[in-house]
Formats: structure tokens, C-alpha cells, sequence
């Protein structure tokens, strides 16, 4: 009842529209490419997403012991699998890496891989040094950017890493997206914002007030030069780290009065389809800007984490929607949301979409689970 052939880990269970989206797609894609059925999410079963199909967490909603249900279910399983996010810049004790390593370092009989990841950056030689012994564990690795594969194939390993890319690029297969009717002549701008910098130890604080009074200022401008709509996405609802605070603040100090806040909902495909109706995205949060980019809606992200630049990078964003780090001027950047929204027509979309979307597939394809 409890044997599985993989177990999945990763940021789940944590109200983040992102790490839902991996699990959607690790649950669908693990069957699908991998004829796996026999599965489960390390993270409490009531916080997982509300996916297509359904996905088994812990199997037991007994406090305090979720740490021995990890272990027993690490026992039951023949692969552990970190499946998307940026998880690969440390090893915590007590983490799933920790524990997966010292298993597989004993018994050899796990098997540990991972898909559409990223790796670093690295707080210190110490943290690298603890990540590369990772690796070196591992059967089998799919990184979702560039800068990675050319680090994890720089090491050597007894494997050879895949280029692959961020796994929610396959959302539109999962959800059916060509065949849904998308709004016409929409006149609502989607927003996603975040702030990470407070979150982090010596965050550069500077840095995030320039960006907010950035994106305060666009807002301000943009409401002041049409009729419409604001769509403020809450992608990441974690009371600790999430997005509503500096949302309400970036509502109140732009001054909009025609505004809805879309809070974070576990079920994800209510987000994309949320998402779909914008006629342009706006965007810090790397996965607010997938989304658009995946789901056809023309977007502008701010580039405030390398993995943002990576993403764009990647996709082949084109230069004139490039902001940086919020760092144009803010009348240049609102005007090139208003020449899309005055003529769709106009915008340039990615120019490596399709081939993205292949790349995303391989971290199923690539690899055969037994």
C-alpha cells in the first residue's frame, strides 16, 4: 500500500503557484513518459495542489511526525526525485538531500535524480563543495538553464547531465490550451510582483525599494493613460514569504482604483486560466512570466534573480521588452505595454518558444525509470 516506485520532493505544500505547477506536471508527466502510477509527494496531502489528477502526500496527518513518515517512505520507494525549482544550492542537515545521500551512500539501492532544476547560486566554497558530492550520487539530472548544464558538465560525472528547461513550459499540453477559447479584446494587465529581498539574509534592500518604486510608478502611469483593468496575481500565498503585503502596498501607493486581486488558489489550472484573460503580463515572479509566455499572453518580466535573466535568455525575449532589474525608465517601459494593448498586432513573441517547450519534454523523455 505504501511501496512507490518514486518519491517526489521539493518546495510543495507551500500556497506557491510555481512549485504547484511542478507538481501537476511531475504527477502527469511521470505517467505519461514514465508509465509510473505508483507514486508520492513529500508534503502534507491538504496543502498539495488540486491537480487533474490526484496525488497521495503523506500518507498521515499526525503532527510531529512527518519527519519519520519521510524516512519510511524513503524505505518504501526506488527512486527519489527532486522534481523542478531552485534546489540545488545547498545541503542542509536533516534535508531531503542530506538524507537521500546518506541512504543511497549506505544501501546503493536508491536511486536519485532530478528534472528541470536549477543549480546555485552558492553561498560559500563550503556549500558548493556539499552540492557536488550530491551530484556525484546521483543516476540521472535534467537542469532548466544553460548556466547549469554548463556547470553540472564541468564536473565530471559518471552521468551526462540533459539540457532540458523549466517543466511548467509544458502546461499547454497538460491543460489543453490550444483548445480553450481565449478572451478577445481584453483590456486587463496582470501583475505579479514580489519581495524577495526582505526575505533573504543581507537582501539587498536598496535594490528592492528602487524596484517597487519602479513597478509604482509604471502602474501609476499606465492607469492614468487608458481604461483598465489591473490583475493583481497572489502567486505565493506563504504567510511568511509570500506576496499579498507588498501587493496591497503596491495597489495603495499606484493610486488604482480599477483593480481585483486573484489570490493564490491551489488548484493551478484556475491560475492559468486566470492568467490567459490578461491581455499583457507584468511580472518578478519567474513563474507568472511562464505562464504568460506559455499561455500566449504577451509579458514583461523584471529581472530580479539570475533565473529570470535565464528565462529570457532562454525563450529569446525580444530586446526591446527587456527591462532588466527595473532599470529603464519607467515612461519607455509603460509605453510598450501601451503599444500592445492599443494593437496586439505589434508584439514580437518569443522567438524560441516551440524549441522550449521540446527541451521542457526532455526531462521525462530523456530518461527511462525501471
Amino acid at each position: 500500500m505504501f511501496k512507490t516506485d518514486i518519491i517526489f520532493s521539493g518546495y510543495y505544500g507551500m500556497k506557491n503557484t510555481g512549485d504547484d505547477a511542478f507538481v501537476e506536471i511531475a504527477n502527469w508527466g511521470s505517467s505519461k513518459f514514465w508509465g509510473v502510477e505508483s507514486k508520492r509527494f513529500l508534503a502534507k496531502e491538504g496543502l498539495l495542489p488540486k491537480t487533474l489528477e490526484p496525488v497521495l502526500g503523506y500518507p498521515f496527518s499526525i503532527p510531529k511526525t512527518y519527519l519519520l513518515q519521510r524516512k519510511w517512505l524513503l524505505h518504501q520507494t526506488k527512486y527519489s526525485v527532486l522534481a523542478g525549482g531552485s534546489v540545488f544550492n545547498d545541503v542542509q542537515p536533516g534535508s531531503i538531500k542530506d538524507v537521500t545521500l546518506r541512504m543511497k551512500v549506505r544501501h546503493k539501492r536508491l536511486k536519485l535524480g532530478a528534472i528541470g532544476v536549477s543549480i546555485g547560486p552558492f553561498k560559500s566554497v563550503k556549500k558548493e563543495n556539499e552540492i557536488i558530492e550530491y551530484l556525484k550520487h546521483m543516476d540521472f539530472l535534467s537542469v532548466r538553464d544553460k548556466r547549469s548544464y554548463e556547470y553540472a558538465s564541468s564536473l565530471n560525472l559518471e552521468y551526462n547531465p540533459v539540457e532540458s528547461f523549466d517543466i511548467a513550459a509544458m502546461l499547454p499540453e497538460i491543460y489543453n490550451f490550444s483548445k480553450l477559447p481565449k478572451e478577445k479584446n481584453s483590456n486587463i494587465i496582470g501583475i505579479s510582483f514580489n519581495n524577495e529581498e526582505s526575505h533573504l539574509i543581507n537582501g539587498d534592500l536598496v535594490n528592492e525599494k528602487r524596484r517597487r518604486t519602479f513597478i509604482i510608478s509604471l502602474l501609476r502611469y499606465l492607469s492614468n493613460h487608458g481604461n483598465y483593468e489591473f490583475r493583481f496575481f497572489v502567486f505565493n500565498a506563504n504567510p511568511v514569504r509570500g506576496d499579498e503585503a507588498v501587493t496591497n502596498e503596491i495597489i495603495q501607493k499606484s493610486q488604482i482604483v480599477n483593480y481585483e486581486i486573484f489570490q493564490y488558489q491551489r488548484s493551478t489550472i484556475n491560475t492559468w486560466n486566470a492568467l490567459r484573460e490578461c491581455a499583457v503580463m507584468i511580472s518578478s515572479r519567474l513563474h507568472a512570466s511562464i505562464f504568460a509566455c506559455f499561455a500566449d499572453v504577451p509579458f514583461f518580466s523584471i529581472e530580479y534573480h539570475k533565473k529570470c535573466t535565464d528565462f529570457l535568455k532562454d525563450v529569446g525575449q525580444d530586446e526591446s521588452y527587456l527591462w532588466g532589474d527595473g532599470e529603464i525608465d519607467f515612461v519607455k517601459a509603460a509605453q510598450s505595454v501601451l503599444s500592445i494593448l492599443q494593437n496586439d498586432r505589434t508584439y514580437i513573441p518569443p522567438a524560441y518558444k516551440e524549441e522550449m517547450i521540446e527541451k521542457a519534454r526532455l526531462n521525462f523523455t530523456a530518461f527511462k525509470i525501471r
